[in-house]
């Protein structure tokens, strides 16, 4: 809606106009008039009276009765008037300090700041900070939340390793509290404690502290590995078979006896000739794990081909072995003799060694055996094989 007012005045001249209404801004301009009617439209703008809190704090959230409390903070004038701005301070309802701004220009931030005696009363409580232009409604309000305990000391604890129980008990009586995972730290009331520190495969820790209001009792413990014993033996127990231990160093030689700190362990059992092993076994503190492994032979493949086929090939293991070409034999590692032999043909020794999980293959040429031919003639002649001389008849 427009509001209007016709105002006769001399063409051609300059005049300052002023606007004013209640609750706008009023607005002064020159305007200079022409030589035919005209509208001059103008808006005005409302008056506002507007703060903001910016900022606010305590100087801290948890007091003990007697202590005191300072908020501080800065209100801004975030209107278009320039005014007066009362910052009030409340607790539990009751106004406690009021600070009034005078003239505080549009945009224009102050600090205010203020001290005051802490409920006694213990549990937890509210400060609230209002400002409002004076004579205007509040604006803005921020409530800051703070406690009153009664006053106690700290008790921090660690260990190494980390990841410890702990359980804290009054030496007086009553309930205790506890921590699942160091490192922890407990809020008590003064006096006097038993503590507990516990960490699955480590021996447990007890003690006695005494807490002091106000103060900090820091401990630290270095726990210590609570060991079980391990003992291993092979059947057969012949010599040569070693065991290697994870995350141990070095070999060992079986039979055994050694102790580690609890926990799963992957043994690798090792010995010429057989296959390795590698179980794993699982260490209880204060207990003894007995372990006895079986060795077995490690085997590879022999492959015996021979030009022309149907040689008999004897093997030298115990008991003897005796085969006919072409075969395929499984034999523990390990080095053998080898004879190959076939009527008419030159008899051939040699020796193969087997490497667990492998194919030795050996491929024979056979080479026919040498006949006599006895040469006769009536006078000692020169006897000549393929042109060449080979001896004289006699």
């Amino acid at each position: 809606m427009a509001y209007t007012l016709p105002v006769e005045l001399e063409p051609s001249t300059t005049y300052m106009i002023r606007l004013e209404a209640v609750g706008y801004t009023t607005l002064e301009f020159s305007h200079t008039t022409g030589t035919v009617d005209e509208t001059v439209t103008k808006t005005l703008v409302a008056e506002i009276y507007e703060a903001k809190i910016v900022s606010v704090s305590l100087n801290k959230t948890v007091f003990a009765p007697g202590e005191t409390i300072t908020v501080s903070g800065t209100v801004k004038n975030t209107g278009n008037m320039v005014t007066n701005v009362l910052v009030k301070t409340y607790i539990g309802g009751a106004l406690k300090y009021t600070k009034t701004v005078t003239s505080l220009v549009v945009g224009a931030s102050v600090s205010f700041s203020g001290s005051y005696p802490v409920p006694s009363v213990v549990g937890s409580h509210v400060l609230k900070v209002t400002v409002e232009p004076e004579g205007k409604p509040v604006t803005d309000t921020k409530v800051l939340p703070f406690t009153v305990v009664i006053p106690t000391g700290t008790l921090t604890v660690t260990t190494t390793p980390t990841g410890a129980r702990v359980g804290v008990n009054p030496v007086a009586g009553g309930i205790g509290e506890s921590c699942l995972s160091t490192p922890c730290t407990f809020t008590l009331s003064p006096g006097d404690y038993n503590v507990k520190v516990e960490k699955p495969w480590y021996e447990t820790i007890t003690g006695v502290v005494t807490i002091v209001s106000g103060q900090t009792v820091t401990k630290s413990y270095t726990l210590v590995l609570a060991q079980g014993t391990l003992s291993v033996t092979t059947t057969p127990t012949s010599a040569g078979a070693t065991v290697a231990i994870s995350g141990i160093t070095g070999t060992f030689t079986i039979p055994f006896t050694k102790d580690l700190a609890p926990g799963t362990y992957t043994l690798t059992i090792t010995k010429t000739g057989y296959v390795t092993q590698t179980p794993s076994v699982t260490i209880t503190a204060g207990t003894t794990t007995t372990r006895s492994y079986t060795l077995v032979l490690a085997q590879g493949t022999l492959s015996v081909t021979t030009t022309p086929t149907g040689a008999s090939v004897d093997i030298n293991v115990s008991g003897g072995i005796t085969r006919t070409t072409p075969f395929t034999e499984t034999l523990n590692v390990g080095t053998y003799n080898l004879l190959i032999s076939k009527p008419t043909y030159d008899d051939i020794s040699d020796t193969v060694t087997i490497v667990a999980g492998t194919t030795s293959a050996k491929m024979y040429t056979l080479v026919k055996a040498a006949v006599t031919v006895t040469i006769s003639a009536n006078v000692p002649a020169s006897v000549y094989i393929n042109g060449e001389l080979v001896g004289t008849l006699s």
